[in-house]
């Protein structure tokens, strides 16, 4: 398992926290892909998702799942919005549990072509 540093880790946060904060942000979720970015951001566009951002990309496989859950869990836990702002992560992924999945895939696990991402609608 691979294992993030705290700063590193923080800057993601930062990062998921300035986005979150603005007005423009209504929604937001954090996701894996192993896809091209803008597949995955067509992909999100026929569920009303407008924005998409990559956090980190050109990761193994095993990095990018382990770093998307990190962040999942600070987003489901509040610390990356802030109070005010937990209510903006997805309520569909609040309530559940974190599982890992890669989805239908061809690409090897060890390639560094994995992202994890941050997406977000408006109004």
């Amino acid at each position: 398992m691979v294992h993030y540093t705290n700063d590193e880790i923080q800057r993601y946060v930062d990062t998921i926290w300035a986005i979150s904060a603005s007005r423009f942000c209504k929604t937001f979720l954090i996701g894996y892909t192993s896809v091209e970015r803008y597949v995955r951001h067509g992909s999100y566009r026929n569920y009303g998702w407008q924005h998409m951002v990559a956090l980190e990309t050109g990761l193994t496989r095993e990095e990018a799942l382990e770093l998307e859950e990190v962040l999942q869990g600070r987003c489901k836990e509040g610390e990356a919005t802030g109070p005010s702002y937990r209510a903006k992560y997805a309520p569909s992924q609040r309530k559940d549990v974190y599982r890992r999945s890669v989805g239908p895939t061809s690409v090897e696990p060890m390639e560094r072509c994995h992202s994890v991402y941050m997406v977000w609608w408006e109004e």
